[in-house]
């Protein structure tokens, strides 16, 4: 009897660390951050907000930052991948007017990935994309009444490096 009970706490042990394990994998899989959220903006940032607003409502600590432009580079996990990420936010007078997000994968089927999730999440709130040649294209209007154009396509950069390029801009009106 006394064999059974001290047989029985290893096996007690290693049944209570591998659950530690479950538990810890399945906060990883937690920490994947949402980049277009289900108004279908990036990360929540609304065309005519000033920089202020901006940096009051991200955690990312941006590489520049000034009255003009706010650029942000993060590695995260996006898909179950590491993803460099490239923001570029630009204001004028009217205020943001302008989000370009570069992605930077590691392999083509994740940017594959990455192209399908985001067009699906695009597709939700702004509806079927016109496509133009490679990329598609999307209209919607700012609280200014301008419209909103954004493009969701692959590039490459000059050193040939593929990324994947996601632009929300909203031209000035011709009057100005």
């Amino acid at each position: 009897m006394t064999t059974l009970k001290w047989f029985n706490i290893p096996v007690l042990l290693i049944l209570v660390m591998s659950c530690s394990q479950a538990e810890e994998s399945s906060q990883d899989r937690e920490e994947e951050i949402i980049l277009i959220e289900n108004s279908g903006l990036f990360r929540g940032y609304e065309m005519g907000w000033e920089p202020d607003s901006v940096l009051a409502r991200e955690e990312w600590t941006p590489i520049v930052s000034n009255d003009s432009i706010i650029r942000f580079q993060e590695s995260l996990l996006l898909l179950g991948d590491t993803v460099l990420i490239d923001a570029y936010i630009a204001f004028d007078f009217y205020g943001l007017f302008e989000v370009q997000v570069d992605a930077f994968t590691s392999n083509d089927s994740l940017s594959e990935a990455i192209l399908e999730n985001w067009s699906a999440q695009l597709s939700e709130p702004f509806g079927k994309p016109e496509t133009l040649l490679s990329s598609k294209r999307w209209t919607t209007y700012s609280e200014s009444n301008n419209t909103v154009e954004i493009t969701l396509s692959r590039e490459r950069n000059d050193e040939n490096q593929k990324f994947i390029s996601l632009n929300y801009l909203e031209p000035l009106d011709d009057e100005y």
